[in-house]
């Protein structure tokens, strides 16, 4: 059985992306339909996380390392 997020399939914008900058701004896209209010992907690139997609937020932090904050602490678990 599959959810359903208001009436359809859920992460359908990000399912249909053809490229990684177009799934991660479709994923926090369906997750503010869903009722999400501050989702945001962050990206492991070399030895920082890297912000590709945010909604909501003021002020969105870039380029920390793993195991820095409450993001990075869960990555480095």
């Amino acid at each position: 059985m599959v959810a359903t997020v208001t009436g359809r399939e859920p992460f359908v914008r990000c399912a249909a992306a053809n490229s990684i900058d177009g799934a991660c701004h479709g994923l926090v896209d369906d997750l503010v339909e869903a009722g999400f209010e501050l989702p945001s992907v962050y990206l492991l690139v070399g030895e920082r996380l890297r912000c590709h997609a945010a909604r909501g937020y003021f002020q969105v932090v870039d380029g920390f390392p793993p195991g820095r904050g409450v993001i990075g602490g869960v990555v480095a678990s």
